[in-house]
């Protein structure tokens, strides 16, 4: 542990669920013990979610999906701010996990894209302003930011030092 934070490794191990003969309702055990689990800094549960096309649809498993959405549930986390437990990632087939769509979902679940309902307000993060176009549903915001680019690069950016202040926020209260 020690060599560990002085050498700033990081150490991820994988493990895969065991079915609990001894609890019915359990969702299962990891192999390794009591050990293994006090251990680990940051425990997550990844399951496979729904399946959709290449149109973004809902399809079943067998209808050729292009890919599926990962549900991730945080069980232990010692190393961050405890305030999300379950999120999802969107996972493509061919070009893995798709940071597009989930940076626009993290956008809206802070407030950097307004939404009201099924309506989107875009806000121009080099002047500051609302723009007065609304946009309705979640494919047309994604479509809006797939066409101008330069919007999507700053939207990011912003995005980037939320998260660097929220840690940097996190360090300084940990002291």
């Amino acid at each position: 542990n020690a060599k560990r934070s002085r050498y700033g490794i990081t150490f991820v191990a994988i493990n895969q669920i065991r079915e609990d003969f001894k609890d019915t309702y359990s969702k299962g055990s990891s192999p390794g013990g009591k050990a293994f689990k006090h251990h680990c800094g940051v425990r997550l549960f990844l399951s496979a979610g729904e399946f959709f096309d290449y149109k973004g649809n809902s399809c079943s498993r067998y209808a050729d999906p292009a890919g599926h959405h990962i549900t991730v549930i945080v069980e232990k986390n010692k190393e961050t701010i405890n305030d999300r437990k379950r999120t999802t990632l969107t996972f493509r087939n061919l070009s893995g996990i798709d940071s597009f769509q989930d940076n626009i979902e993290f956008a809206i679940l802070h407030n950097f894209i307004k939404g009201s309902g099924a309506w989107y307000e875009i806000v121009n993060y080099s002047t500051g302003e609302v723009l007065p176009k609304k946009l309705n549903g979640m494919k047309q915001v994604m479509e809006y930011y797939r066409e101008n680019t330069d919007e999507y690069n700053a939207l990011v950016e912003k995005l980037k030092e939320y998260i660097v202040n929220a840690y940097v926020n996190l360090q300084f209260h940990k002291r």
